[in-house]
Parts: structure tokens; sequence; C-alpha cells
């Protein structure tokens, strides 16, 4: 995501703020989750797959809506908790089984970021435009009280990581913020790298891109910047680490692979338009598109064309991949079931609006957001 976008993001903030903070509440006494949908991309390497095999119809189970329209990013699922934040500085909380609203948290300015979600504490940012700052905001939604807020100097734009016990958030201006549960800041790494890229993280590594078209890889624990290498001119827009490799794409519609150890670049695959989505994979391969709605699947390990799907569409939201079928949402207002062998569309379901979130697929169930503010849960039915 490059200056101008992020100016653009900005003015959507002012648009969409409202005059003051607004009280609110998200009290539910809920169970343990050991297998919560945490964060955005489920895991700190941001993988985009599930290991299931579903038939090809999909059922509507209900549909609810929030106090404003989404950013690109996705639900996060505890027990039968759904979270999901707005841009008119809302955090719902809805009920997996029935989408009732439950109660939710209203702030002043845009909630753009998924929430991260610990034990029974939710953790999400909010992004200040007039100030230009975020405040980070740690609630108990088992006790129903804010826990501590922090406030950052810098704006949180990108979906914050969990990783081990620590919260890892990367600003615009590329400093690196470490923080624990307990609601301590405990580090500011500086990097003076403008970004807007979605960060990823393997091991004791946090990987990023940067406006002007370098890498970093950055030791979370010791604050050093292990490398800093210069790709492109262009501004890269996310990264997410598959099979040994850290995969990123960038405004001049390229993919790169490279090595998590060096940097080196493996492979490097040229679209022809920009892309701002992070890739899905199955581990063999890669799946995305980029804004002329050309859809892509490549070898991961060669970057190889397995085939590409020219559609009308404009991807703007990262797919999911679910056993042999890849859920891809558009903008153009819709999602497609494809076939992940072939390139081939299994099915097309249309929508009122354009669809913003990411799909997650959770507790039997697929998460589908669209204009404005609608969330929708579909089953897969035989």
């Amino acid at each position: 995501m490059g200056f101008l976008s992020i100016i653009k993001f900005i003015l959507l903030l002012i648009i969409f703020s409202i005059s003051a903070c607004r009280t609110a509440l998200i009290r539910v006494k809920t169970s343990a989750d050991n297998n919560a949908y945490t964060m955005f991309g489920k895991t700190p390497e941001r993988i985009f797959f599930v290991n299931a095999v579903l038939s090809d119809s999909l059922r509507l189970k209900w549909e609810s809506s929030t106090a404003g329209s989404f950013y690109t990013n996705s639900v996060t699922v505890t027990d039968s908790l759904v979270f999901v934040g707005d841009l008119a500085g809302e955090l719902s909380c809805f009920n997996i089984f029935n989408g009732k609203k439950i109660g939710s948290l209203k702030y002043k300015d845009a909630v753009v970021s998924s929430a991260l979600i610990k034990d029974f504490l939710i953790v999400f940012s909010v992004a200040s435009s007039k100030k230009g700052n975020s405040k980070i905001i740690y609630y108990d939604y088992y006790s129903g009280k804010t826990f501590k807020e922090i406030e950052i100097e810098d704006i949180i734009f990108t979906p914050m990581l969990k990783i081990d016990n620590y919260i890892l958030a990367v600003t615009t201006n590329g400093n690196i913020y470490k923080l624990d549960f307990q609601g301590n800041l405990l580090s500011k790494i500086k990097t003076n790298n403008r970004t807007g890229c979605l960060p990823s993280a393997f091991n004791d590594f946090i990987f990023f891109g940067t406006d002007d078209g370098k890498v970093l890889s950055v030791n979370y624990k010791t604050g050093k910047v292990v490398y800093e290498k210069s790709l492109s001119k262009f501004p890269f827009n996310s990264s997410v680490v598959i099979s040994g490799k850290i995969i990123l794409t960038n405004d001049d519609g390229y993919v790169y692979a490279l090595n998590i150890s060096d940097g080196e670049i493996k492979w490097q695959f040229n679209t022809g338009s920009r892309i701002v989505v992070a890739v899905a994979s199955d581990f063999k391969n890669i799946f995305f598109g980029n804004l002329k709605g050309t859809f892509y699947s490549l070898n991961i390990n060669n970057g190889q064309l397995n085939w590409q799907l020219q559609t009308d569409g404009l991807f703007n939201s990262t797919a999911l991949v679910i056993g042999k079928k890849i859920i891809v949402p558009d903008l153009n207002k819709k999602i497609r079931l494809i076939n992940s062998d072939n390139g081939k569309i299994i099915k097309t379901i249309y929508f009122d609006g354009r669809v913003k979130l990411s799909p997650v697929f959770t507790k039997n169930l697929l998460f589908v957001g669209y204009d404005e503010g609608n969330l929708a849960a579909y089953e897969f039915v035989q």
C-alpha cells in the first residue's frame, strides 16, 4: 500500500468518524476455545487454508449487520462468538449460531483490522485520523470491562500479529511495537520505513515490505534488523510465509518468493496489474487475483503458472482455500468457488454490495462480509 493509498485511507477514516466516543458493552460467558480463529490469517504466517472436503452447495444460515462498512480484514471467532470491526468505529460481537448481536464497543474512529483473541481477551486497534495515532484496546468480554488502553504514536493500519505470548503491531511509519497480553508495551523497534504492507511472522522474525520496494526481516525479540533488501521501486502490499518462503505482492503486479534466511529471490512472477491481496495456498500452489480481474495459480516451488482465469471482477480481499476449493471474494458483488486443480468456476454467489471481508471458514461455517456492514454466515450442505 503506497503513501497515496494511506492518505486515501485517512480520508476514509475522517468520513466515517463520529464526534465522540460512545459507550457500549460486550459481556458474555463462554468456554475456553483451543481451536479459536484468533487473528487475520489464523496463524502468524498468514495461512489462508483449511484442510476439509466439502460439498459444492452453500446455504445461508444467518445474516446480521454492523454500524458501518468493512475494510479488507476478516472476522475472528472463539467458541460461540464472532467479532468484527467496521469503519464507523464499532467492534461488534455476534452469536455464531443465529447471528444475534450480543453487543458492541463503540469509538470515535475506525476499527480497521481484525481483533486478536486470547482466552477471554480481545485486543484490537482504533486509528485516529485527527491525531495521527492509534489506541490498542484490551477488552475482557467475560467480565465486560476494558482491561487496558495503550496509545501508539502512529497509525496501525494492518492486522496485528499474535505470536507466542506477544502482540506485534507494525505502524505506517515502519515502527514495530511488541506488547504482551497483560497490557504491557515491551519495546518499540524503529525501521525508518513507511509501509502499508500486511506483516507476517515465523519463529523469532517478522517480515514486511515497504512503500519504496524493500523487504525487511526483523528479529522481534532482539530488535535487530536481519536484512533490508531493495527488490522494486513499487510499494509492497502483503507478505505471507509458506513452505520456508516469504511470498510478497506489490503495486507493480509482481509476486516475489524469497528465502526466509537471507531474503534472496527464489522466483518472481509478473501479472501486469496491481496486486493488493495476500496469496492463499495449499502448500503446493499459491492463489491470488489482481485489480485487472485475473486470478492465478502458481507453483510455489518455482513460480510457474498452473492456470489463470480472466473475470469481470476486481480482487481486493484475500481468498481462502478449503481442500480443493478456492473461495474468492470479488469487489464486484460476488464470491466464486473455484476448482484449485484447473481454475474452473464451480459456483458464483451474488450479493447486494461489494464483498469486503476475506472469507473465514471455522466451526463449520463460512463467514462473508459485504457493504454496508453486512455479515453473512453460510453452511455447506450435501
